[in-house]
């Protein structure tokens, strides 16, 4: 073999290293590299807020600690597991964490459990068992944290899950920091809010037994932001007036729906999906120095939750009702072309959370009222020809005299194959405003 083809040969091997390096340099990179709509929505358990809390005139505060909030949700829990433990149960039996027995052993566990000052004025005894089925749904939380005892007052609702009712509670919790115990005081008197709660000043320490000890719950982000999710659910669904009094961010709820029972109208023909709906993915944003947990369902409808104190928020569950500063500074930076993409895309999020209301007042006049006639007759058309959660992607488009002609295809969020057409013909209007109309699909389509 010459040395011009040992050469030729020492070349191409070198060339097929390289290719190869590059090759595998590449599936590294890929490997740990997240699309960038990915990498702004994923379930992260490292984020941490740090907020400055205020202390009441009594030298309590809300408590903003979703690990320490959730241990003391957990001790409740267990305070109640004593409280309605029935031998006849199989409930019961099932959820009897402390291995009662007996009736005898239940009156034990409480005495373990309470704090001693409110056992020496109050009958043990005449302690009422829940006689349903319930959940515990926290609200909030104040905390006074001293030398060695930490005293929580915590206000829950006690749900009857089969009636769909509420009862709201009101317990103080002591925790011995020194030696990991507890001890519960529940709140007898009728009390309107946490602010009324009246607390003695009750230093002593603790004694630890063989049922009031503690450990502290870590509490992931992502459980964090399915347990608001969960709840401002469930709230929507049987409790819209506590949705919509505690739970709605105020200017947004007054501008999507005005009053309680157009939330409840909504509710009330969206019930079903809204019982699907899980938490997927999510972000965090700073705005106006608030940290905002953006929430993506698995139809990639968002929600806005600004969260006040652990489990003290407020939703904003769309963003066409109130524009983000983000979106008005891309909207004025872009050309006509690029607004009126950014208009369709928000009408398609209308249809996506069932908003007729709102998406029919955005049609051309002489088109809503020749196609439709009324608001009902678009929504039953809409839910009968676009009952599907879409995508959008844009193709042709064209412009004569300030109206924009689009061809959109709307793909299933679930489903990327199941997809159709739809032509608009859209004007902008001040103020991020626009009207638009769209071709009709026959009954034989």
């Amino acid at each position: 073999m010459n040395d011009k083809s040992k050469i030729f040969k020492i070349l191409i091997i070198i060339f097929i290293i390289i290719i190869v390096s590059i090759i595998i340099t590449i599936v590294l990179l890929n490997k740990n590299n997240i699309p960038e709509e990915e990498k702004e929505y994923v379930f992260d358990e490292n984020v941490e807020t740090e907020k400055e809390p205020e202390e009441d005139e009594n030298g309590f505060q809300m408590l903003d600690d979703s690990n320490v909030f959730f241990t003391i949700i957990d001790i409740i829990s267990k305070y109640y597991n004593a409280v309605n433990y029935d031998g006849n149960s199989e409930i019961s039996q099932e959820e009897n964490i402390f291995d009662i027995q007996n009736e005898e052993q239940r009156q034990e566990v409480l005495n373990a459990l309470l704090d001693k000052d409110y056992m020496s004025s109050n009958d043990i005894s005449k302690i009422e068992k829940i006689e349903y089925d319930y959940n515990i749904i926290p609200i909030e939380i104040k905390t006074k944290y001293d030398e060695n005892i930490n005293t929580y007052i915590t206000h829950i609702y006690i749900e009857d899950y089969t009636q769909k009712k509420l009862e709201e509670k009101y317990i103080i919790i002591r925790q011995d920091t020194e030696n990991q115990t507890f001890s519960i005081e529940p709140i007898d008197d009728n009390i309107d809010n946490i602010d009324e709660v009246r607390v003695s000043d009750n230093k002593n320490k603790i004694i630890p037994n063989n049922y009031n000890n503690y450990e502290i719950k870590m509490f992931s982000v992502e459980a964090l932001i399915r347990t608001y999710m969960s709840n401002f659910k469930n709230m929507c669904i049987n409790y819209p007036e506590i949705a919509y009094n505690n739970y709605l961010d105020d200017e947004y709820k007054e501008k999507r729906f005005g009053n309680i029972n157009e939330l409840k109208r909504y509710m009330d023909k969206n019930k079903e999906e809204w019982e699907n709906i899980t938490a997927s993915k999510y972000k965090v944003e700073n705005e106006d120095d608030k940290e905002i947990y953006i929430c993506l369902d698995q139809y990639n409808n968002s929600y806005q939750i600004e969260e006040l104190a652990t489990m003290q928020y407020k939703v904003k569950f769309d963003t066409y009702t109130i524009f983000t500063d983000k979106f008005k500074n891309t909207y004025n930076e872009s050309n006509n072309r690029n607004k009126s993409l950014m208009s369709i895309d928000k009408w398609v999020e209308m249809l996506n959370r069932r908003d007729y209301k709102t998406a029919y007042e955005k049609l051309n006049e002489t088109f809503k009222n020749n196609t439709f006639g009324s608001e009902e007759k678009f929504e039953q058309y809409m839910r009968e020809k676009y009952q599907l959660h879409y995508n959008v992607q844009f193709e042709d488009f064209s412009e004569e005299n300030n109206v924009y002609s689009v061809k959109v295809v709307l793909k299933d969020v679930l489903d990327e194959n199941t997809k159709q057409e739809i032509n608009v013909i859209i004007v902008l209007k001040d103020n991020y405003d626009f009207e638009m109309s769209f071709n009709i699909q026959q009954e034989d389509d």
